[in-house]
């Protein structure tokens, strides 16, 4: 058209920069995939607290872009607070630059030094607080930034944009060296945790007490969440029992610590479709399974999977299981 000729070029090229920014950024609002996730996900009303002071909100559904290319400027809204042409192209950049959401979703049991050599399983499920802290230090230098769930199902329903390399550290059956060994050591990184907790143990000997819990909670650094009120196989007990267990789990520890409990955790990784349906239906935005793999947007919510760290492996199979090789054992 004659009038486009006259328009320098570099005019030329910032409008189509901005038009698609405007058309990347409402094609990246990624939408649940179901009507059944969707209300789940709205109903709990997911919100990202920033990882560590440094880390600005946004609402642009996006997930591991670099963080350099975005500035504090940047609203929840995710558009910037004033609509310079260079910053939309800055937008435009970033976007295109950003990848799909990829969260590996740790798994923890024990941190301790298995006290039983004989005991192969508890071998297996014991990361000795030296393994753990070498572990939680490769992850603050080589730049990952651990999330909450809320964080995650905010990502998945389009609402929240993770930080860069992105980490979930979970710790199953809520023993007491989560807070005797792990916590302070997540302290020391400013790192968050969650841990899956069985309210029928509660107190006993090698389990958290709920002053423990309540003292953690008041950190910010840990939260806790559903695994049952007895630790059993979902799939081989009575959908009735079942829904006894998830209820009564979770209203045990809204009570105890007045917060919303939305996430639960399979235990022995044991689920069918009926546990799955009732996960739903009792008010569980997520769950996490036993399934193998990193966390993506393509999984099924009710049961993710997670990345097991195994007692005794070494630094660089523990960097493997992140998708990178080991780049130094501190």
């Amino acid at each position: 058209m004659p009038h486009l000729k006259r328009m320098p070029a570099v005019t030329i090229a910032l409008c189509l920069l901005i038009a698609l920014a405007v058309l990347m950024i409402h094609g990246f609002q990624g939408t649940p995939r179901s009507a059944k996730q969707a209300a789940r996900l709205t109903a709990a009303q997911v919100t990202a607290p920033p990882v560590g002071s440094s880390t600005p909100r946004f609402g642009l559904g996006l997930c591991c872009a670099s963080q350099a290319n975005f500035g504090t400027d940047y609203v929840a809204s995710g558009m910037p607070r004033t609509a310079a042409p260079r910053a939309v192209a800055a937008v435009a950049i970033s976007i295109a630059a950003a990848g799909p959401m990829r969260v590996p979703i740790l798994m923890y049991h024990y941190i301790r030094v298995n006290p039983v050599a004989r005991d192969k399983v508890g071998a297996d499920l014991s990361v000795s607080p030296q393994r753990f802290s070498q572990e939680m230090q490769y992850l603050a230098a080589n730049g990952y930034h651990t999330i909450t769930f809320d964080m995650l199902a905010g990502a998945v329903k389009g609402t929240v944009r993770l930080p860069a390399r992105p980490v979930l550290l979970t710790f199953d059956d809520g023993y007491e060296d989560f807070f005797t060994s792990a916590y302070p050591v997540l302290k020391q990184f400013g790192f968050h945790a969650t841990s899956f907790v069985i309210t029928g143990k509660v107190g006993q000997g090698g389990y958290l007490t709920w002053d423990q819990m309540r003292a953690m909670q008041a950190g910010g650094l840990a939260q806790f969440e559903s695994h049952t009120v007895n630790h059993v196989e979902m799939d081989r007990i009575s959908l009735s029992r079942a829904q006894s267990e998830l209820v009564n789990s979770k209203a045990t520890l809204e009570m105890q610590l007045g917060t919303q409990v939305k996430y639960f955790c399979y235990p022995s990784g044991h689920y069918d479709s009926g546990v799955e349906k009732l996960v739903a239906k009792d008010g569980y935005v997520a769950a996490v399974s036993t399934h193998a793999g990193v966390a993506t947007g393509a999984n099924n919510i009710d049961a993710l999977p997670r990345v097991r760290v195994h007692g005794g492996e070494s630094l660089a199979t523990f960097a493997g299981s992140l998708g990178r090789p080991a780049a130094s054992t501190p």
